[in-house]
């Protein structure tokens, strides 16, 4: 996997994701059922605007909601990429994102920010499908170890890091 030389749009596009596409396209959309990562990206140009109350659905009955400012201290000016995350299988996953935001009960509880977002029905996400014996997660971190370096900190609705990649 290369990992992008920048988080900015062409970024993710010169180290080979695909799609781009809005959330309420993923149903519908041809995404590989291979292991990868994906991202969700924004234009960084327009101010955030944060919802008093997340669209997302409540799983387990966890409201997934959290204060203004919290979300105000989690954002990362100039990003175009306000979440990266890993799967097992891109179409299953990008399915349950999708319908999370949806207000559905599913379990995917990382990336739960963008949801909050006033903006979160322009925002895009596009997929990397991962070559054979490549672990999403050692990806999934090698992408959050390259956006921290160039930022200083998470993206926006990344919490937590996540584990170790194996080959620490």
């Amino acid at each position: 996997m290369t990992v992008p030389p920048s988080f900015n749009r062409q970024g993710p596009e010169a180290a080979g994701f695909t799609g781009f596409i809005p959330f309420d396209e993923v149903p519908a959309a041809p995404t590989p059922a291979d292991p990868g990562v994906y991202a969700v990206v924004r234009d960084p140009d327009v101010p955030p605007e944060y919802l008093d109350c997340s669209v997302a659905g409540r799983f387990k009955g966890r409201n997934p909601t959290v204060g203004s400012v919290v979300l105000a201290r989690k954002w990362v000016d100039t990003a175009t990429v306000v979440y990266i995350g890993k799967a097992t299988s891109l179409s299953g996953r990008l399915r349950a994102y999708a319908s999370i935001g949806r207000g559905n009960p599913v379990g995917h509880w990382g990336g739960r920010y963008v949801w909050q977002l006033a903006d979160h029905d322009r925002l895009l996400v596009a997929w990397l499908a991962l070559p054979h014996g490549t672990d999403p997660f050692d990806a999934e971190h090698a992408l959050l170890d390259a956006f921290t370096a160039e930022y200083g900190a998470l993206p926006f609705a990344n919490i937590r890091r996540g584990r170790t990649p194996r080959s620490l």
